[in-house]
């Protein structure tokens, strides 16, 4: 899967009860975000949803695990816990770095909380753009865009 990113104009219609309204969006951009896009990779930044899904995926495989009684010792098992502890590792790894921090950061103990609950930076740092912006600037807000029609000419 690929990034979708759209530049210029884009027109969006969308219909209410008995009206029909039609936005002009002009120079703006528009960014399909893709979730799990590099999941064993420990760069770039991800978000909450991101993280938490990582956390109930990790901890279920745990507990089925645990539930159907394999033995933590056997090559079977420690072929799957090793790459689910990557996986985690890595997810935290780029959570850390949404609020600025290095990944070792995620060793701290309960600082898995601060990274299920708080959001990160809003803007670009140097582990690069969170997910909800694309590479190649800020996304024009679409209340800014609404606020701007009539005061200034769109075409």
């Amino acid at each position: 899967m690929a990034d979708v990113a759209v530049q210029g104009t884009v027109r969006i219609s969308f219909k209410l009860p008995g009206i029909r309204q039609r936005l002009l969006l002009s120079n703006c951009s528009i960014q399909n975000t893709i979730m799990f896009k590099s999941p064993f990779s420990f760069k770039d930044r991800i978000g909450r949803p991101e993280y938490a899904i990582t956390w109930l995926v990790f901890m279920a495989i745990n507990l089925i695990m645990s539930r159907v009684g394999i033995d933590p010792g056997s090559l079977w098992a420690v072929s799957h816990i090793i790459p689910c502890y990557w996986l985690l590792l890595a997810q935290g790894a780029k959570r850390c770095h949404d609020f600025e921090k290095s990944g070792w950061w995620q060793l701290i103990p309960f600082y898995v909380l601060k990274m299920l609950s708080q959001e990160g930076f809003p803007t670009a740092n140097k582990y690069g753009m969170p997910n909800s912006q694309p590479k190649n600037g800020p996304v024009v807000s679409l209340n800014e865009e609404i606020d701007s029609i009539g005061k200034k000419d769109i075409r």
